[in-house]
């Protein structure tokens, strides 16, 4: 799908909020691709425990909807006063096998920091989590770990697992440009 907003994408597909909580988080268009195999119950709802498949999404200047959590984030990360609640441009690829889903290393642009963000969460909504902010102000590589599930996530402080990303544009396109 292709220039479609972000909460339309939610209405249409609804189970899509269960495998990407985040994206509840962030307003705008943006391009959404899938794939998936699964079998059904009898009343035609998916059976998670056989869902399989492969995702990816990407947009540019959407809007982070959580206008809390973003005051906090910027307090925290100095952003610029001027600062809207904008991210620059998000490109991410998932694969979901059972119960889990797989984050691949994506870059997140947002007013003078880049952080490349890779993972695991599953549908009982525990994550795994590695935020490696890999261009700031300060002369250092930052990395956070998050784990746990909604009300209960824990912050680690570490080292930057990614240093910086280095992948080639997106596999999707390549296939696609290679049925062309």
């Amino acid at each position: 799908m292709m220039d479609v907003e972000i909460s339309e994408l939610l209405t249409m597909i609804p189970d899509i909020d269960s495998l990407m909580p985040m994206l509840r988080s962030f307003g705008g268009k943006g391009e959404f691709h899938i794939a998936a195999e699964t079998y059904l119950d009898s009343l035609y709802n998916i059976k998670k425990s056989t869902l399989r498949g492969a995702a990816s999404i990407s947009g540019n200047n959407l809007v982070l909807m959580d206008g809390q959590t973003f005051s906090e984030i910027a307090k925290k990360l100095r952003f610029n006063k001027k600062t809207q609640n904008k991210v620059d441009s998000l490109a991410a690829e998932f694969t979901i096998f059972r119960n889990e889903i797989d984050i691949y290393p994506f870059l997140i642009v947002m007013d003078k920091y880049k952080a490349v963000i890779a993972g695991r969460h599953n549908f009982d909504m525990t994550f795994d989590y590695n935020v490696s902010v890999v261009d700031c102000p300060l002369p250092i590589k930052l990395g956070l770990d998050i784990k746990g599930n909604v009300d209960n996530l824990s912050y680690k402080l570490g080292n930057a697992v990614m240093q910086i990303i280095s992948r080639p544009t997106s596999s999707m396109r390549l296939r696609a440009n290679n049925w062309n």
